[in-house]
């Protein structure tokens, strides 16, 4: 009777066992949305995002390309040596010029020389139409004069003072020559008194060819001159007043 009771008492027990893993089994079991992150663990990584692959580029695009960069290159470099150029060519503008008047400054300080036999000597710039007299090398005395132009020429060259004449008239122009020092003779061309306006007023006025100085330096110039002792020095070319 009491092992009736056990066996009774035990499929009890198993039937109701297996009715709750029955409901277990038939339970529905969601994962949560988002598994949470615990400590000291790093999250899942993203899947990558691809960027569209750029269109490849035709022979045609690649040379019509290289063409442009030429061109941009060549234009750059164009440009560079167009720049260097002038650079260059006002570099050299100004150095000539530099050069320029320091040879005009030298003319001015330093005349030519004069041989040893004629230790006086007359020095004509007909550029800048001064003149100025030297001996033994010294200035003695600076004028300014009036020569010809480029129609009635005054000769530059180097002549030897032969003849002094100190109340010379013309007769090829009708005019007196006051204190005539004739530089050459024969064509009766002379260093002689005569008017010598101010700068403004030269331009269009020249001589026939000989030197004007006014007084009180023409006086002075003629009783200083001693001929065949005394060159007289003509530079340049009157293109100017």
């Amino acid at each position: 009777m009491g092992n009736m009771k056990k066996f009774i008492t035990l499929a009890i027990a198993g039937l109701l066992l297996f009715s709750l893993e029955g409901a277990w089994a038939q339970r529905e079991v969601k994962p949560p949305a988002v598994l949470p992150i615990l400590e000291g663990q790093r999250p899942l990584a993203q899947p990558e995002t691809r960027k569209p692959a750029a269109p490849k580029q035709t022979q045609e695009g690649k040379a019509k390309a290289k063409t442009t960069a030429n061109g941009k290159t060549k234009a750059k470099a164009g440009k560079k040596g167009q720049k260097k150029a002038a650079v260059k060519k006002e570099t050299g503008t100004k150095t000539f010029k530099i050069a320029k008047e320091k040879s005009q400054k030298d003319q001015k300080e330093k005349p030519p020389e004069a041989a040893p036999e004629h230790e006086k000597m007359i020095w004509i710039d007909q550029l800048k139409q001064v003149g100025a007299a030297y001996e033994d090398g010294k200035k003695v005395m600076e004028f300014p004069v009036l020569t010809g132009d480029d129609e009635t020429t005054t000769d530059p060259g180097t002549y030897l003072v032969r003849v002094k004449q100190e109340d010379y008239y013309s007769q090829k122009y009708q005019t007196p020559m006051p204190y005539s020092i004739f530089f050459n003779y024969e064509e009766r061309a002379a260093i002689h008194g005569g008017e010598v306006p101010p700068s403004q007023k030269k331009i269009g006025l020249a001589t026939h060819g000989c030197v004007h100085v006014e007084q009180p330096y023409i006086e002075r110039l003629y009783d200083w001159t001693e001929a065949d002792r005394t060159l007289v020095v003509i530079m340049n070319r009157r293109t100017q007043n």
